[in-house]
């Protein structure tokens, strides 16, 4: 695994894990969290965040291939010190295996170059769902909209469509961990000058 690059060098902005431990286990994870800091730079932090559950250390990746190299180490050489993935986590993140879940993170107020314009509400939000933030203009219509005519489903559906296409064109390889295939443009033949007599 290379070094660590963060997006802007700020480690708020990209993929990062959860991990959840009993406390006497707070140690270990420590100690290893600290040999992958020092030998990659990956970013780290113990303890909570306003009384989040799920999340007893939070490993800042960066990209989607680095986060699922950390995850992999993680389970690796500490896997058995973890606890399953629970609370907060089970609704904001996706799974890496099953000891490790992490979130894509824009940091806050994030407006996409992709948008014309910034208006309250098309910022992304801190927090969101299947792994990706969701955009403010979203939650807005769940807190303010009438939750009885709506339909969760689709709602969750359209908010995750339109936050994946606009992360997708922000943040490219750094957010999906895959490269761009590149496609020869066809291009026409050039008939003989003997054939066309």
């Amino acid at each position: 695994m290379d070094r660590t690059k963060y997006y802007n060098n700020d480690p708020n902005y990209g993929w990062k894990l959860h991990l959840t431990f009993r406390p006497d286990m707070a140690p270990r994870v420590d100690d290893f969290l600290g040999s992958l800091k020092d030998a990659y730079g990956v970013e780290y932090k113990m303890g909570k965040n306003s009384g989040q559950t799920g999340k007893d250390a939070t490993v800042y990746c960066g990209s989607k291939r680095n986060a699922k190299e950390v995850a992999d180490l993680i389970y690796s050489y500490i896997g058995k010190f973890l606890l399953p993935p629970f609370g907060d986590v089970l609704k904001d993140d996706v799974f890496f295996n099953d000891k490790v879940a992490g979130r894509f993170t824009t940091g806050h107020n994030y407006v996409s170059p992709q948008m014309n314009y910034r208006s309250h509400g098309n910022e992304f939000h801190q927090y969101g769902g299947m792994g990706i933030p969701f955009l403010n203009k979203h939650l807005s219509e769940v807190v303010f909209g009438d939750k009885k005519k709506m339909d969760i489903e689709a709602w969750r559906k359209k908010s995750f469509e339109e936050s994946d296409k606009l992360l997708k064109g922000d943040f490219g390889e750094y957010y999906t961990g895959r490269k761009k295939k590149f496609i020869k443009p066809k291009t026409k033949r050039k008939v003989c000058s003997c054939k066309r007599k």
